[in-house]
């Protein structure tokens, strides 16, 4: 059968346009099958890093066990200690000591207690190679992975200690890395998730770690770790070729060809008659798809500008640190943030499958339903609230909500802040004033029992006055209650540990064995540190009272900040550290500035800085422009998270719940620094970087003066023939303490019980120095200092000093309406009572050799 020739055209169309789609399909399914071995590679690359990462975080525990063995050498409740590090540094099945290289504790214990007692340097012991050359080389050594006999797959890290300063053998601390921990930890089981197989294997060996099944010709990944060269091996469960897009396609290229065909045989059976309108009709089409394709270049340009303006915005909203979550009236998520998929656990695809009810916390969703309707495009709104992680677990949050409209559509925008930090502070905040409530209750209705007794004494007229009058001055005092009740008792307490101190110092004075004197430094140390905690609590008392007292005063510069750096250059050379001054030029000679508080932040952060280092250096840099002087301490030491930087300056507050542990501390350092700075109107801050070091600075105004202005004794020093102290104390051990100090000092002196006898021992004879306990019997130490003052005893000017070390800031002034001259400002010691010398007693007329 013959086929005319206006009758092939339209078969030898659909012929080359089947041929031509089957080349396109082809190529199109190429492509597709690299882009998404490209983006497995990219994949395993990510996770291959998140793995190395966790494992060598996971091997870093045994570094920390093993500093704090070379610290303490002995540690009362390892189990706690294995618990906290395998919930810090996670991929970790359990962790074992071994002293002497014999295996005496495991946590967690179950599966393992066979290999309590195993002696890890005998040869028939397994691995006992590599203990040797653990031992050899001193490092860590990691073997594995290796198969345990109780199941599974784990790497075996061992770190031999040395103590002491002859470095002698102690044992070996080891942790057991369970490669089902690491994979869970370093989230490379979530591959499952997003669709994928994997193996993980080291250089030509069978995988010891893979999901159920591993496609053909998968990709991979090699990447070194401590054991050697892993290989991540990764691929699509259902294999690269997409069917589903490979049939759509097909069926397209059908259709396209079907209705070609079709198209050129209609235009064949077309008459003749109609070719001429045909050509003038083809001509108004051309000229009309000269338009078009000038309209759709114009729209193209546009649609290029709105897709880098949406790429612009979504890179904008990645880079903001709270969650945002665009979502319809619907509750259905449109566009989710980097920080809303990190904050809730999922990844983006999945996150914008959900809806705003499968992520917030809500009692019922016609609630949030209701909440939507009312809102107003103008007028946005902060609400409270509970979001819900991919795991179950909730945490609160702060939501400005707003509203817009796209398209006609109404959409919803979310701005979600995690406040969980914020939460845990005012809960804290919450107990401490309850606590502080209820002592003010108590003192309360004391008061209110006394005054009911006294008022059933009095008229009925009397006690309606009185009652107004002691409402009124409750009312004024209640706010200062609090701070008072906190002073009463740190001064109690600080009364028996002034003596304690002194008599520990007298102690090591009179020459004991050098085993004794250990014992006597180590008291006194844990004495200085729990009067330290006192001067803090004092301290941020009258800072929340707003009662901080500033005296700035002229200071030669150099000096000052050489002595204030020189207190802390012992304690850094005990553990090694290099400890550094530097000053920038141009510095002037003097400032003004108060040099107590001053010296008091410097020596809050050098302290920090030398507690945190172990090793490496601590550095003071010193930088004065505009009237404002700048203070930096840099140390090479442990480092603080960026999420908890903005916490260590917060009452309470440390960067870590095991800091306190390992160092010690109250956390009132940092915020006491803070409040000092900026009540000397300058500001504090901190740039740090976790195992690398923190770098703390502070800056505030301090105009130039003249060197002139900075002395720091009295202008015109009272000549006197010798050295008679006069002490007022009514506790009997600190008129023991301060007698045999100001004794071995040289000096003559003469101790009184109360303020009474203080004046009648003024009368009968001369003195150069006057130490005044503020609180006595019978007479206190402010209302004898007024008296002696009224008399004219003691001479032309009697120094009288308060013999206290911490005081409100109401009994400072106090002390100065009193006409006292100074306060001894430290613990009752042999340094702070030299250095009360110094300042009220001429050089010439001291005897050198003593103290």
């Amino acid at each position: 059968m013959r086929v005319k020739r206006e009758d092939a055209w339209p078969l030898l169309v659909l012929v080359g346009c089947l041929v031509l789609s089957g080349f396109y399909l082809e190529l199109r399914q190429q492509d597709r099958v690299e882009r998404a071995r490209h983006t497995a590679l990219e994949l395993a690359a990510s996770q291959a890093a998140a793995l190395r990462l966790q494992l060598l975080r996971s091997l870093s525990s045994v570094d920390s066990l093993a500093a704090v063995i070379r610290q303490y050498g002995e540690i009362p409740d390892f189990q706690a200690l294995a618990a906290d590090i395998i919930s810090s540094f996670g991929g970790i099945s359990n962790l074992q000591i071994a002293p002497g290289g014999v295996i005496s504790a495991i946590h967690p214990a179950p599966g393992h207690e066979q290999a309590l007692g195993l002696d890890l340097r005998d040869p028939a012991t397994p691995g006992s190679a590599a203990v040797r050359e653990a031992l050899a080389t001193r490092q860590t050594k990691v073997t594995g992975p290796l198969a345990l006999v109780q199941g599974g797959v784990a790497l075996i890290a061992r770190k031999p200690v040395f103590r002491g300063a002859d470095e002698r053998f102690w044992g070996f601390a080891t942790a057991l890395l369970g490669i089902d921990d690491l994979l869970r930890d370093s989230r490379l089981a979530h591959l499952a998730e997003a669709g994928y197989a994997f193996s993980l294997a080291t250089s030509g060996a069978a995988p010891f770690a893979s999901s159920p099944v591993l496609p053909l010709a998968p990709v991979e990944f090699r990447f070194g770790v401590p054991t050697g060269t892993w290989t991540l091996a990764l691929a699509p469960r259902d294999g690269w070729q997409d069917r589903p897009a490979q049939l759509l396609d097909g069926l397209l290229a059908l259709v396209s060809s079907l209705l070609l065909a079709y198209l050129v045989r209609v235009q064949q059976l077309r008459p003749r008659r109609l070719v001429e309108q045909v050509t003038v009709q083809t001509r108004d089409l051309d000229q009309l798809n000269d338009e078009l394709r000038s309209r759709a270049a114009r729209r193209g340009a546009v649609e290029a500008a709105l897709r880098a303006s949406e790429a612009h915005v979504r890179e904008l909203l990645d880079q903001a640190t709270d969650a945002v979550l665009v979502h319809d009236a619907a509750g259905r998520l449109l566009e989710v943030n980097r920080e809303a998929c990190r904050s809730l656990g999922y990844a983006r695809e999945r996150l914008l499958e959900l809806t705003v009810c499968d992520v917030v916390v809500a009692s019922a969703p016609e609630q949030l339903t209701r909440t939507w309707e009312q809102l107003d495009p103008a007028s946005p709104v902060t609400l409270p609230g509970r979001h819900r992680r991919c795991d179950g677990g909730v945490f609160p949050v702060e939501v400005r909500l707003g509203v817009f409209e796209e398209r006609g559509e109404r959409l919803f925008i979310a701005i979600a802040r995690d406040v969980s930090a914020r939460e845990a502070a005012r809960e804290q905040l919450r107990q401490v004033n309850a606590e502080l409530e209820q002592r003010v209750a108590a003192r309360t209705a004391e008061l209110r029992e006394l005054n009911r007794q006294l008022l059933e004494e009095s008229t009925a007229r009397q006690r309606t006055s009185a009652a107004l009058v002691r409402a009124k001055e409750e009312a004024e005092a209640a706010n200062a209650e609090r701070n008072r009740f906190l002073a009463t008792i740190s001064h109690e307490l600080r009364t028996p540990m002034n003596g304690m101190l002194g008599m520990l110092e007298l102690l090591r004075l009179s020459g004991l064995p050098e085993g004794c004197r250990e014992y006597a430094e180590i008291a006194d140390a844990s004495g200085k540190l729990l009067m330290d905690l006192l001067g803090e609590l004092v301290d941020i008392s009258g800072i929340e009272s707003d009662q901080l007292a500033l005296r700035p005063e002229s200071v030669e510069l150099v000096p000052y900040l050489q002595k204030t750096v020189d207190i802390h250059r012992w304690r850094a050379g005990q553990k090694g550290l290099e400890l550094g001054l530097q000053l920038a030029d141009g510095l002037p000679a003097a400032v003004r500035l108060d040099p107590l508080r001053v010296r008091q932040v410097l020596i809050n952060l050098l302290s920090n800085a030398v507690k945190f280092t172990a090793a490496g250096s601590v550095t003071v840099s010193v930088d004065w422009a505009h009237g404002h002087l700048h203070l930096a301490v840099e140390d090479s030491g442990v480092g603080i998270e960026p999420e908890l930087q903005q916490r260590v300056f917060h009452s309470f507050a440390q960067a870590d719940r095991s800091i306190n542990r390992r160092f010690g501390g109250t956390g009132l350092g940092l915020a006491i620094a803070k409040q000092l700075v900026e009540a000397m109107g300058g500001r504090i801050g901190l740039e740090s970087c976790p195992g690398v070091g923190s770098r703390f600075w502070f800056e505030f105004p301090a105009p130039p003066v003249t060197p002139a202005g900075t002395a720091e004794v009295p202008a015109t020093p009272r000549a006197v023939p010798s050295r008679r102290v006069l002490v007022a104390e009514d506790n009997a051990v600190n008129r023991q303490v301060a007698s045999g100090l100001l004794a071995h000092l040289g000096c003559e002196v003469e101790c009184v019980e109360d303020g009474e006898q203080a004046l009648a021992a003024l009368r009968a004879g001369s003195y150069d120095l006057l130490l005044m306990d503020c609180q006595m019997p019978r007479l206190d130490g402010f209302a004898a200092t007024r008296r002696l003052r009224a008399e004219g005893l003691g001479g032309e000017h009697l120094p009288v000093v308060a013999m206290t070390a911490y005081v409100m800031p109401e009994d400072l002034a106090r002390c100065r309406a009193a006409g006292m001259d100074d306060h001894l400002g430290k613990p009752l010691s042999l340094a702070s009572l030299q250095a009360l010398l110094e300042r009220w007693l001429p050089p010439a007329e001291r005897e050198p050799g003593r103290g």
